[in-house]
Order: C-alpha cells, then structure tokens, then sequence
C-alpha cells in the first residue's frame, strides 16, 4: 500500500513580546489566513482512528558505537566525492522497538513538556494535491504556519525546507534506481543543533542583528 507523509520543518520565531518582528523569509509565504470556505475540510488526525492498533512492533537502525567516531564525524556525502574518498562513514545497527499510538493515551501531551503534540489540523488538502509542489507551498505550508503561529504564540514562523514522502511498494529493499520520491527513513537521527538553528535564523534575516538576543524555536 502506497503511504504519503509530508515532513515539515520550520523555523519557529518565538520573540518576546517588546523584541523587534522578524520579517518574514524562507519560502517567502504570505501567512494570511486560508478561505478554508472554498476547500473541502479533513482532518488527518481523526482520519486515523481506529485503523491502527494501540503498539507496533518493529525495528529502526541508530548509529553503531564505534572507534572510529572518537577521530572522525559521522557523515554521508549527497554529491559524488573525490576517488579514494568514501561517501559515508556511517555503521548501523538494528534494534527492535514498540511504536506506541499516543491518540490514546490518558495524559496529554504537551509541547513545552514533552517536545510534540497533537493538534487538531483540518486542511484543505486533496490527498493528489501533495503531487504539486507548489499546491503544497501555496495552501499547506501556509496552513502549517497559521497553526504554529497560533498554538506557539509568536509573532512570526519561517518554514525552511518541506519534504513530501511518498512510499514506494518495494520499499525497503532497493530497485537499484532512483525513486521519484523521498522514501521513509529507517534511521534514528537527529535533524538539528542549538548551533545550527540559530545559523539557519540568521541566514532567513541577514542583517538582522537581534537575531539570537531572543528567543528562538526550531520545530520540526
């Protein structure tokens, strides 16, 4: 069965109330809200219920603890590198985990706490529509900005980069060409840094000097 998730990552701006408005960059996206009126609405969330059992079993790979790690790097190259130098240095290893449906749980979840949440999400997305890059950056990248804009409380959200997940049938084994779409990684990682965040808000406000004298939020 074919599955499709769209990852966001965004660039969430939460300035105190007397700190100067970040202007708006990135994708340049108009933040005004949606005539949701003119689009059929659906909630994803709810969607799901009742499809899926409570736990999952099932297996994810994290980076291997190895020597080589104390002198160099983990990395993985995206462009061709020099002859004689390897694309990556990356050792895996397997484990097994439980993938536990947290629509059911008793407590909620709250961001600040527990570093995600579940949010009523109702979106004027067509499920073909996330086959057209720029239906994606026009209503739901804008729609995904309105709703961390209103839950965080901030004055201004950035949305950086967005990638649209489409499974292939044979994933996880390889057809030995390239896939049209990015496929579901199986590797447990971290996307960002304190550091890296804080350079990426000021690549979006260049000659912004107040950016990191307030508060920044990068959520993905």
């Amino acid at each position: 069965m074919n599955t499709r998730r769209v990852d966001i990552a965004g660039s969430a701006c939460n300035v105190l109330p007397d700190a100067p408005c970040l202007p708006l960059h990135g994708r340049h996206l108009s933040h005004d809200k949606v005539d949701r009126s003119q689009y059929p609405r659906k909630s994803y969330i709810d969607s799901l219920h009742g499809i899926m059992s409570s736990t999952v079993a099932s297996q994810t790979h994290f980076l291997k603890r190895d020597g080589l790690y104390d002198v160099e790097k983990p990395y993985t190259l995206r462009f061709t590198p020099p002859e004689g130098f390897p694309r990556a240095n990356i050792k895996l290893e397997r484990h097994e985990i439980s993938i536990n449906d947290v629509r059911s749980t008793t407590k909620p979840l709250v961001f600040q706490e527990h570093g995600f949440q579940l949010l009523p999400f109702h979106s004027c997305m067509q499920y073909a529509d996330f086959d057209d890059d720029e239906i994606v950056k026009r209503i739901y990248l804008r729609e995904a900005a309105n709703l961390l804009r209103d839950h965080l409380g901030v004055q201004k959200v950035q949305i950086f980069e967005h990638t649209v997940r489409k499974r292939h049938d044979t994933f996880p084994i390889s057809t030995g060409e390239a896939y049209r779409w990015n496929q579901p990684t199986s590797i447990a990682h971290v996307d960002t840094t304190t550091r890296w965040a804080v350079d990426m808000a000021r690549q979006l406000n260049p000659g912004n000097e107040e950016i990191g004298k307030h508060r920044i939020q990068c959520v993905k």
